[in-house]
């Protein structure tokens, strides 16, 4: 469960990291565009940013549902005594 927490916390971190790269090169784009400037490399990039980021949001949906069956298989797994008669 620690290292689920971890990982968690690892992608959160890590989508954090993209998102913030995501926007300074969009802003980037934007500012070379107005320039009249070539941003076709940073299009490029900027596209490669995204597809990462959609893998890092497909991959904090996955441990958080990990962690969920985890949890609720852990409350249900315990053994329930049986009535006595």
């Amino acid at each position: 469960m620690l290292y689920d927490r971890i990982s968690r916390t690892d992608v959160a971190e890590r989508i954090a990291s993209t998102e913030h790269r995501h926007s300074k090169l969009r802003v980037r784009i934007k500012r070379l565009k107005d320039e009249g400037s070539d941003a076709s490399q940073e299009e490029e990039v900027l596209g490669l940013l995204s597809n990462n980021l959609a893998q890092l949001y497909r991959r904090q949906a996955s441990l958080r549902r990990t962690s969920w069956t985890i949890g609720t298989a852990a409350l249900t797994s315990s053994p329930v005594p049986s009535p006595r008669p």
